[in-house]
């Protein structure tokens, strides 16, 4: 009985350790920096990673114009050629406030990158950091509450049809895996509440942007000069 109860830990054990396994992508930088990471996202400027040794932990933005090559994990190999300098000082057309609210929140991180307006996109930035952290930890503690909880309920059968050794062990493991799920989605919470305030403040922020700038694309002027009615004063919008 007891070989049977060893021979079953064992086998959950690197069932654990399998499912948990990932394998990495290595970024080489022309700098000569080697990062570890797991590649989520290429876009046409730029590219969107996590680190290797903290994949719950919030995503990172590189230059495509400061790499030099990415190593896959499955031994695919690409090398970035560098972009065109007139093709990198193309900044896109400005939106109004309604037509970003319109974007997904990976659009707007890219727009505001693109656009160059650095305070309201690391603002953004930020908050989408914390969000993605949360929603990390969120998915996480999902996935270790309904192992841990099929686990429990397991040594719970067990028991009860008199296998209380191996049952016993079950509960163990079990009730470690469903406390760690609860914490960890219990901690998800706030930091998804303060991201999403933190990307509203940066909306916000592009909102009044906006304003300025088109207060200052239509300045009134005031000129002296003929009119229908004789000389006068045009004001002009």
């Amino acid at each position: 009985m007891k070989n049977c109860a060893r021979v079953i830990i064992l086998f959950i054990m690197s069932m654990m350790i399998i499912n948990h396994a990932v394998t990495q992508d290595i970024i080489l930088t022309k700098d000569s920096k080697s990062i570890k990471a797991k590649v989520l996202e290429i876009n046409e400027f730029d590219i969107k990673y996590k680190d290797f040794d903290n994949l719950d932990g919030p995503s990172y933005t590189l230059k495509k114009s400061d790499i030099q090559t990415i190593v896959y994990q499955n031994g695919k190999v690409e090398t970035f050629a560098p972009i065109e300098p007139e093709k990198a000082l193309t900044t896109p057309p400005l939106k109004t406030y309604n037509e970003l609210m319109l974007l997904s929140d990976d659009e707007k991180e890219d727009y505001l990158l693109n656009m160059g307006i650095q305070e309201v996109y690391e603002k953004f930035h930020h908050g989408q950091n914390l969000g993605n952290t949360g929603s990390g930890l969120f998915r996480a503690g999902l996935g270790l509450s309904i192992a841990g909880a099929a686990v429990t309920t397991t040594g719970g059968i067990l028991w009860a049809v008199g296998l209380e050794d191996i049952g016993f062990w079950f509960f163990i493991p079990g009730g470690t895996l469903l406390g760690v799920g609860q914490v960890l989605t219990i901690t998800s919470i706030p930091l998804r509440a303060v991201g999403g305030r933190v990307k509203k403040t940066a909306e916000n922020m592009y909102e009044e942007y906006y304003s300025e700038k088109m207060k200052t694309s239509y300045t009134p002027t005031l000129d002296f000069g003929l009119t229908q009615s004789g000389v006068g004063l045009t004001l002009k919008f």
